[in-house]
C-alpha cells in the first residue's frame, strides 16, 4: 500500500511539472512591451521589442534620460530568442544616448505572449 501511495505521488509530481514547449517561429512574430521601476523614485524603464517575419527586429529601452535602440536579426532556439544588433557605423549615433552598447541579447520565451528579459516581463501588445 505504501508503494502505491509513493507511486501515485510521484506520478502527480511528474505530470504537474510544466516544461517550456518548443515555440515555432511564426508564433513569435509581433510586438512586445514591458516596464519596470527605474533607479530613481517615480521613474520607470520601458522595453519595446518588435519581431518581424523577415527575421529582423527593433529593440528599444527607454529610461528617464536615455533611449538606446538597435535593429538586427533574431533567431529562435527552443525557449530562447537571440537578438543580434546590426553594427552601427554612424559616429553621431555611437556617441549618443541612443546607442545600445550591448549588441547581443538572450530573451527567455515563457509562452507565445510573454517573454522575460533581465527580470522584466514583456507582454504581447
Amino acid at each position: 500500500m505504501k508503494n502505491k501511495i509513493y507511486f501515485v505521488a510521484l506520478c502527480v509530481f511528474v505530470l504537474s511539472c510544466s516544461t517550456t514547449k518548443n515555440m515555432n517561429y511564426d508564433s513569435m512574430i509581433g510586438k512586445f512591451y514591458g516596464k519596470h521601476p527605474g533607479f530613481s523614485k517615480g521613474t520607470y524603464t520601458q522595453c519595446n521589442l518588435e519581431l518581424k517575419r523577415d527575421s529582423t527586429f527593433y529593440f528599444q529601452i527607454k529610461g528617464h534620460d536615455y533611449s538606446p535602440e538597435c535593429k538586427g536579426l533574431w533567431s529562435l532556439s527552443n525557449d530562447t530568442l537571440l537578438l543580434k544588433c546590426n553594427e552601427e557605423k554612424d559616429v553621431s549615433v555611437l556617441l549618443s544616448s541612443g546607442y545600445m552598447n550591448q549588441r547581443e541579447f538572450r530573451i527567455r520565451v515563457l509562452n507565445k505572449d510573454k517573454l522575460e528579459f533581465d527580470n522584466v516581463n514583456l507582454k504581447r501588445k
